[in-house]
């Protein structure tokens, strides 16, 4: 009778485990694929050896005592919830990269959660089956040993610390989803003291000092989100813009908005995106000394969200006059259409001015730009682009104050086809996530300026052009970039350079970055100078 019990006991231990390694391996999809990729033995065996412990930790939960089972479960359930979910979303494992872009982007949780809800609720409810079925294995196991637990993390954590230390970001092609995004964040958090600490030999990018035009006395960068070139320039068929130019499709600095975003404000050199980020001033430090005062209207209110903040510090902040509160602005299918309204109240009342727009746009899901009364049309991008990017424009053309030249763009497109919207890595990403609108708007005393504009920069753009041709108003000039008012170059005609990810690189390594080829529309090797 007793062999029997412990039997159907054994038996039954089993059947648990064997869900429970099921359940661990669904939510660590890339498992097998990345096993088979590696060739040597050693690897191999590293690699098996990294899964065994972590599913050993997340085992060791049915055995430890009750606040470190407690406290490690929940330490496991946010790192499956996190990883599983950017996994079954993407259709991969989260890299280093992958977590910094997602830190970036943390202000669009929310709207991510709506997009992709049913996938959040499949894996919260694996989660709660894997916690489930470890409490069950607990109550059937009466010793306590803090031990086990206590050795599987560490180890994970050490061989974490060993690849990185060996491959750096991108050596973290994989690791388990129990522990991933938490050490991602632990390593990510620990970046910014190994980069100060890091010397760094560079010479400083040779910028010349250049009159500037005194006829200018209003310069408006706008900045909307999410819009793609091709929507845009459909959308803007038979609707005529005075005094505009509308430069057809262009290239953003990034395929995020953290990104696009501080390269536009530091006017960033795309071939040293690092470099020039840390070296150049803030457009609006330009703007002061040269006294223009400056403005922000934050429609999309990431000076007020810790979790956005688009890289805001204080060598922007420091420099900007005015912050029209957010409220200002009303709800969100509202806010770029009061955003227009406080632009052109604030823009005659300041004898020069400097003035950015972060306008609300576009973001995914994208019925939820439109008021609840258009909640049934049958293209709620198009729709949007349409109500807020056009009808902006066409608002705010006739009513320019005289020396006004205005240029707006996009942060930056959208993959309409992809797992993700945008801020896709290589393999994943395309073209269109670069490809944004071009437009530049002048007041009619403004227009020999604008006539000066090359007709070769149709379709060409981009925003280096922008931000080299905002740094001339400002009386600066960085010899190796193109504006408005020089001729293309070879390169600013057939290819561009773009970031991919964040302009910040990850401990100390290169920015990854792409040449998109303008013609075909496909990405190719960086062309030899």
């Amino acid at each position: 009778m007793q062999s029997q019990k412990h039997g159907f006991f054994a038996w039954k231990m089993i059947i648990l485990l064997g869900i429970t390694l099921l359940l661990f391996f669904w939510m660590n999809p890339s498992f097998f694929s990345r096993f088979l990729t590696l060739k040597s033995f050693i690897g191999r065996g590293v690699f098996l050896l990294t899964f065994l412990m972590a599913w050993g930790a997340l085992l060791a939960c049915a055995i430890a005592r009750r606040i470190w089972a407690a406290l490690f479960l929940l330490f496991f359930a946010v790192n499956l919830f996190i990883s599983v979910t950017y996994a079954r979303v993407m259709g991969r494992a989260m890299t280093l990269n992958d977590a910094q872009n997602l830190r970036e982007a943390m202000g669009s949780t929310p709207d991510a959660v709506h997009q992709y809800w049913s996938t959040v609720w499949v894996v919260a409810l694996a989660i709660m089956a894997m916690v489930a079925l470890i409490l069950l294995v607990r109550t059937q196991i009466r010793k306590r040993n803090n031990l086990p637990l206590m050795a599987c993390s560490l180890g994970i954590t050490l061989s974490y610390g060993a690849f990185l230390a060996r491959g750096g970001a991108g050596a973290m092609l994989f690791f388990p989803a129990n522990f991933e995004s938490s050490l991602h964040a632990l390593a990510l958090s620990a970046e910014p003291l190994i980069r100060h600490r890091t010397p760094r030999d560079e010479q400083p990018i040779p910028i010349i000092k250049e009159p500037i035009n005194p006829s200018v006395k209003h310069v408006v960068l706008i900045i909307d989100e999410s819009i793609e070139a091709n929507v845009f320039q459909e959308a803007m068929k038979g609707i005529r813009i005075e005094n505009a130019k509308n430069l057809g499709i262009g290239y953003s600095f990034g395929n995020n908005s953290p990104s696009s975003n501080l390269m536009l404000r530091r006017l960033a050199d795309p071939s040293l995106p690092d470099q020039s980020i840390r070296q150049f001033p803030s457009v609006f430090e330009l703007a002061k000394q040269q006294g223009f005062t400056t403005t922000y209207l934050d429609a999309q209110g990431v000076l007020s969200d810790r979790d956005v903040q688009d890289y805001f510090d204080a060598k922007d902040t420091k420099f900007i006059d005015n912050i029209p509160p957010l409220k200002e602005y009303g709800p969100r299918h509202q806010r770029d259409i009061n955003a227009m309204r406080i632009l052109l109240d604030v823009l005659p009342k300041q004898e020069k001015s400097f003035i950015l727009v972060n306008k609300q746009g576009i973001h995914f899901p994208y019925l939820q730009n439109l008021p609840p009364e258009m909640a049934s049309v049958p293209d709620p991008y198009r729709t949007s682009v349409e109500r807020t990017s056009i009808n902006f424009l066409v608002g705010i053309a006739p009513h320019l104050p005289p020396g006004t030249l205005v240029f707006y763009t996009s942060d930056h497109g959208q993959n309409f086809h992809g797992r993700a919207p945008h801020n896709n890595m290589a393999g994943e990403c395309s073209v269109s996530e670069w490809q944004v609108p071009i437009v530049i708007l002048y007041s009619p005393d403004m227009k020999a300026w604008a006539e000066r504009i090359s007709p070769q920069w149709q379709n060409c753009a981009a925003h280096s052009t922008i931000a080299e041709s905002v740094r001339n108003l400002f009386g600066e000039r960085n010899p190796s970039a193109s504006s408005f008012l020089t001729q293309p170059t070879f390169e600013d005609v057939a290819m561009d350079r773009v970031c991919l990810g964040s302009p910040k690189g990850l401990f100390g390594e290169p920015i990854l970055s792409l040449w998109i080829n303008k013609q075909s529309q496909t990405f190719m090797i960086p062309p030899k100078k």
